[in-house]
């Protein structure tokens, strides 16, 4: 199931968003993600069990230690943590998951976001997320108009 333009305007307009596997490199693109949504005012929760801040902020190991509500949540770990992190959030009652990996093409993800997508979550793999952000920089820009040139723009 192609993720479409809907989706991902539900997803960005929840303003507590969890990001899962969020780096400790400062010039990893999640820390990237994690600055441009602060910025535009998202509440950003970091979840990564080996670091205690993020950014100057409190991050958490896992999301079962997460006290405080969120509405969405950003996955970057790889598709073998993927399931029991979804199975995690769908615990928490969450309902808007974007799951963002390297391997997001394995068959077995595949089916776990059609079959969450058929559960009534919103479920998106794959693009970058800055991409889809009102007034974004330039290189964002750029990226979405190359991914809309090969048709694999969400519409």
């Amino acid at each position: 199931m192609k993720t479409s333009k809907k989706q991902i305007d539900d997803f960005l307009a929840q303003k507590s968003i969890a990001l899962i596997g969020v780096s400790r490199n400062p010039q990893d693109y999640t820390r990237a993600l994690f600055r441009e949504l602060k910025q535009r005012e998202y509440h950003i929760i970091p979840i990564n069990p080996y670091s205690k801040e993020i950014e100057g902020q409190v991050c958490y190991a896992d999301i079962e230690s997460v006290k405080e509500n969120f509405d969405a949540a950003i996955i970057f770990t790889p598709t073998v943590t993927a399931e029991k992190i979804i199975e995690d959030l769908l615990k928490k009652g969450i309902k808007n998951i974007w799951i963002h990996n390297s391997d997001i093409n394995k068959p077995a993800l595949k089916n776990l976001i059609a079959s969450l997508n058929e559960k009534g979550v919103n479920a998106i793999q794959g693009h970058c997320p800055i991409m889809f952000l009102p007034e974004t920089q330039f290189f964002h820009r750029m990226h979405g108009f190359f991914v809309k040139m090969v048709g694999n723009y969400p519409s």
